[in-house]
């Protein structure tokens, strides 16, 4: 949890790439800490550097990772990752039902561009 604050005191400064770090690291460590995985979302801009993060392998990256996306714009990703979380057993999951119709939501903006 220490890792995460600093983590927030790194964003806060604009240190980004060693915040970055320092959220991967709090994630590995406490991989059920939602709030690294929100700090960390929007510090991610692309989709490679996503992919090619090493978050550990703890059920909570998939969750991160249709975040991002969605953070990113990437709607037809997100969907496609909420919708496997879905089949996985968070059918019912308020929060993955949400997002889900923030992605829909964000593409029908898309149409009007």
């Amino acid at each position: 949890y220490g890792m995460y604050l600093y983590g927030v005191v790194l964003k806060a400064l604009n240190l980004n790439q060693a915040a970055q770090q320092v959220f991967v690291q709090s994630i590995r460590s406490a991989p059920m800490l939602w709030g690294s995985y929100v700090e960390l979302a929007p510090l991610i801009t692309e989709k490679d550097k996503l992919q090619s993060m090493h978050l550990g392998g703890h059920w909570m990256r998939h969750f991160f990772v249709a975040h991002t996306y969605i953070e990113m714009y990437l709607n037809d990703e997100g969907l496609k990752a909420y919708e496997e979380l879905q089949a996985v057993g968070f059918r019912k999951c308020v929060y993955v039902t949400s997002q889900m119709a923030l992605a829909y939501h964000n593409k029908r903006g898309e149409s009007h561009i």
